[in-house]
């Protein structure tokens, strides 16, 4: 099978990279797939785009049509631009009937980069999911490189650390004579260092890795395969700890990987042994609900424990959701009212403009309740996306759209709250159990 694929990418050099390579993995699993990406993306002098990938710097170097364009760069103008390109399906965001996002998994990756903080998916298994759908999210471990560099990047540690870091690389010096302290053009078999966008692409090339952590953990820094260790600089490892992290099947010093458990994406697991933030529970809640929402696709997350600030915060937010959960119902009932007269003969244009009123009141009651509510970000987006995108030639038909967006909408507000109110139970009763959809 042959397809060409077209894919529009934000001037990220990390989001770049992580499409590179779930390209890379799509292409693996279906070698008739080529895939041009279009970015205005800083990309490292150390990188060779690998076998299928085109990388394109401007608009007139694309082909002059496409199997499939997935436009992957908020950019509105850039869509709009876009459209010039002839292309038998379109995906993400598209510029036709007013800007829209067509496609379940684009929704989702655009909605994490809109929001404050990404996650709780890593951008390399949510573009293999828009790029693939349902196949193989997480990617497979190549062989290690035949090649013996090891790198410590130590450009890529803050001054602080900079001594700390010429000593890893005596160390690692050490014990292979082909230590190096910047990345080279073949493929790595140990890196140590701060950057995310090497750190990635060395995993994904089999490579061991390190990613030493200068701030709290940020999974749009994750990279595509499970051997990762995460480490934060604050640990004060000495340099010969440091050397052994990669072997090490258990890890302590707060260094930690993440896991393919779940569904296979790459996930951090709870770590119930404490209590976790307000915003690690909502990774966990988004989690569980976006894989379900996309794929239908059931998540069994250990219960995570909170303390009893945000154990308020959660039952708060409860009612929230039963306030969003009215507000869909009455939107449901204006379209079905809408739909009636038109069925019935009795529709007017004034009931076309005041049932176009009242859902647009409610979007916008919607909108500003979700906003108040910053972790919530995520879920917003994807129903403001949603929305955006339900399909329909007119107004019956988008009214009809527009009802099952809103009884989906209420179904996950529901289990939301079913899955808050196990971690409140969990809370007040403390015992072993499963978040389960």
């Amino acid at each position: 099978m042959s397809l060409h694929i077209l894919v529009a990418a934000p001037p990220h050099a990390k989001l770049f990279m992580d499409l590179a390579i779930a390209a890379q993995t799509a292409i693996a699993a279906h070698p008739g797939l080529r895939v041009d990406v279009l970015t205005a993306a800083p990309l490292p002098s150390w990188w060779t785009a690998p076998a299928g990938v085109q990388v394109l710097r401007a608009l007139p170097e694309v082909g002059p049509t496409y199997d499939l364009l997935i436009q992957t760069n908020p950019d509105p103008a850039q869509a709009e631009a876009i459209r010039s390109v002839r292309a038998k399906h379109r995906g993400g965001v598209t510029g036709e009937d007013g800007t829209a996002v067509k496609g379940r998994w684009a929704q989702t990756l655009l909605a994490q980069m809109g929001t404050r903080r990404f996650g709780p998916f890593t951008a390399h298994d949510l573009y293999v999911h828009v790029l693939l759908g349902h196949a193989i999210p997480l990617a497979p471990r190549r062989p290690p490189p035949a090649s013996d560099h090891s790198v410590v990047d130590l450009d890529s540690f803050p001054a602080s650390h900079r001594d700390w870091a010429e000593e890893l690389l005596q160390a690692v010096a050490d014990i292979t004579p082909r230590a190096t302290d910047r990345m080279p053009s073949t493929p790595v078999t140990a890196y140590w260092g701060c950057d995310p966008v090497a750190a990635a692409w060395c995993a994904a090339e089999g490579g061991q890795v390190v990613l030493f952590l200068n701030s709290t953990f940020d999974i749009l820094n994750a990279a595509s395969t499970e051997h990762v260790v995460y480490q934060p600089l604050s640990a004060g490892l000495t340099p010969r700890q440091a050397l052994a992290l990669p072997r090490q099947e258990h890890l302590g010093h707060s260094a930690f990987r993440l896991t393919g458990e779940y569904l296979g994406g790459l996930f951090r697991a709870p770590d119930i042994q404490r209590h976790q933030s307000y915003d690690e529970v909502f990774d966990q809640l988004h989690y569980v609900m976006l894989n379900y929402l996309n794929d239908l696709r059931e998540v069994d997350l250990p219960v995570p424990r909170v303390d009893a600030a945000a154990c308020l915060r959660l039952k708060g937010i409860q009612a929230v959701f039963a306030k969003l959960v009215h507000l869909n119902l009455f939107a449901v009932k204006f379209l079905q009212e809408f739909i009636t007269k038109v069925g019935d003969g009795s529709v007017v244009d004034a009931d076309v403009q005041d049932v176009a009123t009242r859902i647009r009141e409610i979007d916008e009651l919607t909108e500003k309740t979700l906003a108040a509510h910053p972790e919530l970000d995520v879920y917003r987006l994807v129903l403001k996306f949603a929305k955006s995108a339900a399909p329909g030639e007119n107004m019956v038909e988008v009214a009809k759209s527009l009802i099952l967006v809103f009884h989906e909408s209420n179904q996950a507000l529901e289990a939301y709250a079913e899955l808050i109110g196990a971690v409140v139970k969990e809370h007040t009763r403390p015992a072993a159990g499963t978040v389960n959809e």
